[in-house]
């Protein structure tokens, strides 16, 4: 583990314990240790009838791409004005152990939706003042089972 003197928090878990856990922390930290002063630029979320993959960018590096292969791809482009402030989890439809639906919505309000399924709400998680979404960690498969957030203070 990088020697990193970068302050994280991390949230509560919403989904499924059913697959390979994976998470940000060793390239975050990589990222951060070059350059404790890195900012998130964009995030990814691959996504059909459920939430098939997610994936945080800092400039031209790259977290790891979490969950599988498949999906469309939406991204969000990050900035210190425009954060993530919340998002909403559900549980999938005929699917009992994958992420169907999340909702990302954004410092200005603006919902974004990825995924098509959702059942049951799993939770909301609403980012504390002075962070921002840095990285995730959770259990994936070829889709997404479940997600928690790294978070990472706001310049």
């Amino acid at each position: 583990m990088p020697n990193s003197n970068v302050v994280v928090q991390l949230s509560d878990y919403w989904g499924y314990r059913t697959a390979d856990p994976g998470d940000d922390f060793n390239r975050l930290f990589n990222i951060l240790d070059g350059n404790p002063s890195a900012q998130p630029t964009q995030l990814t979320v691959w996504s059909g009838s459920r939430v098939d993959a997610v994936q945080m960018v800092y400039g031209s590096n790259s977290l790891n791409k979490l969950g599988g292969g498949s999906g469309k791809a939406g991204t969000l482009n990050l900035t210190p004005v425009n954060p993530v402030r919340s998002i909403e989890f559900y549980g999938a439809e005929m699917s009992p152990d994958r992420l169907g639906q999340i909702v990302i919505i954004m410092q200005d309000g603006i919902p974004h939706t990825y995924g098509t399924t959702p059942k049951e709400q799993l939770g909301t998680f609403t980012l504390p003042t002075g962070f921002q979404l840095g990285g995730f960690w959770g259990y994936f498969g070829s889709e997404v089972n479940g997600l928690g957030l790294i978070l990472i203070p706001l310049p």
